[in-house]
């Protein structure tokens, strides 16, 4: 049966190779791949039932569905890419049904990906990838998520179409920014720890060719949030607000225990409910916010 573990962990070789895969196919090779163990060093059989995945997932499975979804996985080869050199390989080595548990193991040749991960490799939340509903915003992620210490990454547009492995009318590049990029910043804001956006940062003659993705911690909560801006803005220029400076004292220095806003010029507080207006600003511009960004103060 499938154990309780939400850590997916990829080699980057993995990560970035070309691959065509459904929304349900990328949730079971997810799944999956949560149930390999740090201290594996053979693929074990993994074992589990509809009603397992259909917990896992929050959708609805049938014998068929599932047996579609494996099978067709294991049609689906992954490419990687070593200079003029690749690749190629299949995920599973059986896939069986009985009396309502299927049992698979992973392909052998598959260990120097998944196994004994040393060097370059990304662990991500299970969850987080499950909750995203597009299969180009759950690759995207993971592939962000590997460039979250450095806070951007850059892509030339044809190379991430073709690890995306796009049909040909996505390559178009208003449909691709459409359908995929736009898309992809919706899901991964609303429904996972990154925080991201993307610049066009490459054009020949007005032909987009590059683009660079930048991402931060998504802090989905207001309180946590509040309590970053106190450590990170401590009686500090926070923004302006009606042309008037903003700071922000720190509360854990305070008797009264709360960060409280303040203007710079006559360090009188901010009333409550102007407070509370400027605070919802600021956390609807979270994203300028933290971490702390040196560049112009923002006007809200």
């Amino acid at each position: 049966m499938l154990a309780d573990k939400n850590i997916v962990k990829y080699r980057t070789e993995l990560i970035n190779s070309k691959m065509k895969l459904t929304e349900n196919e990328l949730d079971m090779l997810y799944i999956l791949s949560a149930q390999i163990d740090k201290n594996d060093t053979n693929f074990n059989l993994i074992t589990f039932s509809i009603g397992e995945l259909e917990k896992k997932t929050n959708k609805s499975w049938n014998d068929t569905r599932v047996k579609s979804s494996l099978k067709s996985l294991n049609t689906k080869p992954l490419e990687i890419i070593k200079g003029k050199n690749w690749e190629v390989y299949y995920w599973l080595s059986s896939i069986k049904y009985r009396d309502g548990i299927i049992t698979v193991r992973f392909n052998e040749e598959l260990k120097p990906f998944l196994l004994e991960l040393k060097g370059r490799f990304e662990q991500v939340s299970l969850k987080n990838t499950l909750a995203i509903g597009s299969t180009y915003g759950k690759r995207i992620y993971i592939m962000l998520k590997e460039y979250e210490k450095i806070g951007h990454r850059k892509f030339n547009l044809e190379e991430l179409q073709n690890i995306l492995q796009v049909p040909k009318s996505l390559n178009l590049y208003s449909n691709f920014k459409k359908e995929v990029l736009d898309r992809t910043i919706r899901e991964i804001n609303k429904n996972t720890d990154l925080d991201i956006w993307y610049e066009e940062t490459g054009k020949i003659r007005k032909k987009v060719v590059e683009i660079t993705f930048f991402m931060r911690k998504n802090i989905l909560d207001f309180k946590s949030f509040k309590e970053s801006i106190q450590d990170l803005y401590s009686n500090e220029p926070l923004c302006y607000y009606k042309n008037r400076l903003i700071k922000c004292s720190n509360g854990k220095l305070s008797e009264s225990g709360k960060a409280l806003l303040y203007f710079a010029d006559t360090s009188d507080f901010v009333d409550t409910d102007t407070a509370k207006k400027i605070w919802e600003l600021i956390f609807n511009h979270k994203r300028y916010f933290t971490p702390k960004v040196k560049t112009k103060l923002s006007k809200i």
